[in-house]
């Protein structure tokens, strides 16, 4: 990981000797570990220091969140189980195993990442030809007759567009996920700040929010008073980044905007994936030229000579969901005053849905 190392583990029932479920473990890196990646010692004291901060951070957020999540049988992050030392002075942070739905013989499989998943479709797409989201919407159980997603499918089907409506009842999926779960997360004054592909799991068609070492407690007034993930030293994502980079905990209901910001971004390059092969980086500049102004991008897309891969089909799922496009512009607002913060991004997004199945 960024700040330290995961582990797959085993519970072992120390009377019996017998191996119990598996969990994953992850804890910071040491100087000790970090002095064959660093030129000297006091760079590798300074990430040591770095490293033990973003565990701290996600370890007070976990705490603060799993009880919130179990309480009100809310699903979206992994449940933390215990904080322990090891034998070597070593923290850990345990957590349930998130699976992979495709087991091997022992169940030890991790779940996949939504950004394993887009490379895996990538490959996909320029092989058989399917469309661009084609093995996610799989593993989200789009394809799944008895599903729910599959009767909705049903309803939007039009005129043999399979593969559009498979694509959009993905896009649907992956943004109703997420942002039910950064309603729950920001309920309780945490932004996660590093939402990205890379950060979200695929397991039983949900999806999981993981990685909260660049996360920040905006509860600065509260019984856990910590002013944690407040410093100006934070490692988050630049191709994800919403324009303020840094929170203010004194405007709570602006800060926790900043995900929104980075949650349209990502739906928009899973919706515009293939448009000139950009790379993710390349999508984010091209939006900030922009002015983070998503029809004066979208105007610039469409002037040119060569319509882009994959543009109508995306265009073709907007059309079939009036008021999509400004809510993604309202998600991307360089103002965080000026955005829409998640609970109303996620009424937004049903009213839509609703309409569009009318």
């Amino acid at each position: 990981g960024s700040y330290g190392t995961v582990h797959l583990l085993q519970v072992v029932d120390e009377t019996t000797d017998e191996n119990g479920r598996l969990c994953i473990g992850k804890r910071a890196w040491t100087a000790e570990d970090l002095k064959d990646m660093q030129p000297t010692l006091k760079e590798a004291k300074e990430r040591e220091e770095r490293c033990r901060s973003y565990w701290e951070t996600e370890l007070h957020c976990f705490q603060k969140l799993s009880g919130w999540f179990q309480k009100n049988s809310k699903q979206g992050i992994p449940q933390l189980r215990a904080s322990l030392v090891d034998d070597e002075n070593h923290e850990w942070m345990v957590f349930d195993l998130i699976k992979s739905d495709n087991q091997d013989e022992d169940g030890s499989t991790p779940a996949r990442s939504l950004q394993e998943w887009m490379e895996m479709d990538r490959k996909d797409h320029q092989t058989d030809g399917n469309h661009h989201l084609f093995l996610l919407s799989q593993a989200l159980n789009i394809q799944d007759p008895l599903s729910k997603q599959q009767e909705y499918i049903d309803e939007v089907l039009m005129d043999g567009e399979d593969d559009t409506a498979m694509l959009a009842a993905t896009l649907d999926k992956v943004l109703e996920d997420l942002l039910q779960i950064l309603v729950e997360v920001h309920a309780n004054d945490i932004v996660h700040r590093d939402i990205k592909p890379a950060n979200v799991l695929v397991s039983n068609g949900q999806l999981h929010l993981i990685d909260f070492g660049s996360a920040a407690d905006l509860d600065t007034a509260g019984p856990l008073r910590k002013n944690i993930g407040l410093s100006e030293r934070v490692a988050i994502s630049p191709i994800y980044a919403a324009p303020e980079v840094f929170v203010d905990p004194s405007v709570k209901r602006s800060a926790v905007k900043f995900d929104c910001f980075s949650l349209a971004l990502l739906y928009c390059q899973l919706l515009f994936q293939y448009l000139d092969e950009r790379t993710d980086a390349g999508f984010h500049q091209q939006l900030k030229a922009a002015n983070w102004n998503l029809n004066a991008w979208l105007a610039t897309e469409l002037a040119g000579k060569i319509r882009p891969a994959g543009i109508d089909s995306a265009l073709l799922i907007l059309s079939q969901r009036p008021g999509m496009w400004t809510l993604l512009q309202d998600m991307l607002k360089s103002d965080p005053w000026d955005r829409v913060d998640s609970k109303t991004a996620l009424i937004r997004h049903r009213q839509i849905m609703q309409q569009s199945k009318a």
